[in-house]
């Protein structure tokens, strides 16, 4: 039984990997075999017929006709006699020539009998009757017919009652005898002649259910196994339209309806993959904006602590101004306060770099986004190709039907719903290309605002070198201070010329971090928006 089974879905498996025009052409071939069949058949039969009826004709009607002209020509040929017995006077007489004419007449009539296909039987009556014809004619020529026209009645009546009556009536005996068998044979042909058309019809009945059945069958296969994977490639194309990507048509046939939906199935997977690569760069956005937030309020704290060590040494400047008598003083507390900006100025330098490294990532997370939105679009042409060359298989099918016929309206409504689901892959395909190319542009502003910060953080580090300059500067002033006291108001004015550069590049670091801030706050917003259109989709 197992092999049988394994046979049984071999060859399933084979009638659904062929082409729909294949199948379609199958049922039609199946019905045309069918018809020629049952044609041919008809024909050998109606063959059959015309020949049991020649047999009829010339074994059968033909003998019967040639033994009633027996009968005929013999009924004649004894009222002939009778009358040339009793009527005529000499051989002139017509009622003797009469008489001569019925014997060539009922000679002939043996003849043409004889020359039929007879049988053994029929044969041994005909000798008969060709015997006994040939004494009726002898005893009436010579015994009779002279008595007759001699007026001896008394020799004639014995002659005629003792010797020709019984021949007559054998040789009518013989006659009916020919008769009834032409008949019985005509009775048989006929009896055959009906046998031979109930086989005809029979054969061609069974043969018409046979043919109708197998096409039948074969429409059926066909029409499952189209409408089975039309339903199974609906199902994953509506779970697509829905979001959900898990789902796959597992359609296993080799015919057109199995590569469309393999390749849908192809399709899905990546599409699953793109979106599950999108997802992951949201994530890592997000991380990245945080991060940025993050060095963001780190910079800006320092370049507060950058504002108040200024005004601090600002202060110090007015003080030397004020009493060049404390300058060692405040040489001293100027030192402190340099040393104290050299610091800020380095871990702002550092912070900035930071910041430029984690601007970097997020443009390159960014611009992988982007990469992969362009995938997600070439799947989407994919999506989009199949849908067109399902649209067009459709048009082929309901060609097809069209074609068929009555036989094809079944087909036509398999090739409109195929259409349909066409036409709905491409609007859902659409709404993801519409969707995809927002998420491009949206990932394009992310990258002109990383473009932005990486800018304002590179004057960050621009301005912490100048006050790492001016810090130097500080420094030698200082030094210059304590060897020369004469130049100490030089060296204060100097020293609030850097102090205000120092103040004037805080605020700008100030600035420049409210644009990091706003912009870490478009990307963290993207990611977000990103993120839920990811989260749209089940893969």
């Amino acid at each position: 039984m197992g092999t049988d089974s394994t046979t049984a879905g071999g060859r399933s498996n084979w009638f659904a990997d062929r082409s729909l025009t294949t199948k379609l052409l199958a049922s039609v071939l199946v019905a045309c075999l069918t018809t020629g069949v049952v044609l041919a058949v008809a024909l050998a039969r109606m063959a059959t017929l015309r020949d049991s009826a020649e047999q009829i004709q010339s074994q059968a009607i033909v003998p019967i006709l040639n033994a009633s002209e027996i009968r005929r020509s013999y009924i004649q040929a004894r009222v002939d006699s009778l009358a040339d017995q009793t009527l005529a006077k000499d051989a002139s007489s017509a009622e003797h020539q009469a008489w001569l004419k019925d014997i060539t007449a009922m000679n002939a009539a043996l003849d043409a009998y004889g020359k039929n296909n007879l049988t053994a039987s029929e044969r041994e009556t005909l000798d008969d009757l060709r015997k006994n014809w040939n004494s009726f004619t002898d005893i009436v020529s010579n015994q009779l017919i002279p008595l007759g026209w001699a007026g001896k009645v008394s020799e004639w009546m014995p002659i005629r009652s003792q010797k020709v009556k019984p021949i007559a009536t054998q040789i009518q005996a013989d006659i009916d005898k020919l008769i009834a068998s032409s008949q019985a044979r005509v009775t048989a042909q006929m009896k055959a002649n009906a046998d031979d058309y109930a086989t005809a019809r029979n054969t061609v009945i069974a043969t018409a259910v046979i043919g109708m059945v197998l096409a039948a069958l074969l429409a059926l296969l066909t029409i499952r196994g189209i409408i089975s994977a039309v339903r199974k490639v609906s199902t994953v194309v509506d779970r697509i339209a829905d979001g959900d990507l898990t789902h796959s048509a597992e359609v296993n046939s080799e015919d057109e309806l199995g590569q469309m939906a393999r390749g849908l199935d192809a399709a899905t997977e990546r599409l699953r993959e793109m979106v599950g690569a999108v997802a992951n760069s949201a994530q890592t956005l997000a991380g990245s904006s945080e991060e940025l937030t993050t060095v963001s309020k780190q910079i800006a704290a320092s370049s507060e602590e950058t504002s108040t060590q200024a005004g601090v040494v600002s202060e110090a400047a007015e003080h030397i101004s004020r009493n060049i008598q404390t300058l060692a003083s405040g040489a001293e507390q100027m030192g402190a306060s340099i040393g104290e900006i050299s610091s800020n100025a380095t871990e702002a330098a550092r912070v900035a770099s930071d910041a430029v490294q984690a601007a970097t990532t997020a443009s390159t997370t960014i611009n992988q986004l982007g990469t992969s939105s362009a995938e997600i679009g070439n799947v989407i042409k994919l999506i989009t190709s199949i849908a067109e060359q399902t649209n067009l298989l459709a048009l082929n099918a309901t060609i097809e039907a069209a074609r068929a016929g009555e036989a094809g309206k079944g087909f036509a409504v398999v090739a409109s719903e195929v259409k349909d689901l066409a036409q709905e892959t491409a609007r859902a395909t659409e709404d993801i290309a519409k969707r995809v190319h927002v998420i491009q542009g949206d990932a394009g502003h992310a990258v002109e605002a990383i473009s932005r910060i990486g800018d304002v953080i590179g004057r960050i580090n621009d301005y912490s070198m100048m006050i790492a300059s001016a810090v130097e500067e500080q420094s030698a002033t200082t030094s210059e201070m304590v060897r020369n006291v004469a130049e100490a108001s030089t060296g204060a004015s100097d020293i609030a010329g850097n102090i205000t550069s120092v103040a004037a590049a805080a605020q700008e670091t100030n600035t420049g971090i409210a644009d990091t801030n706003r912009a870490a706050e478009d990307l963290a917003r993207m990611g977000s928006e990103l993120q839920q259109l990811v989260g749209r989709f089940k893969y």
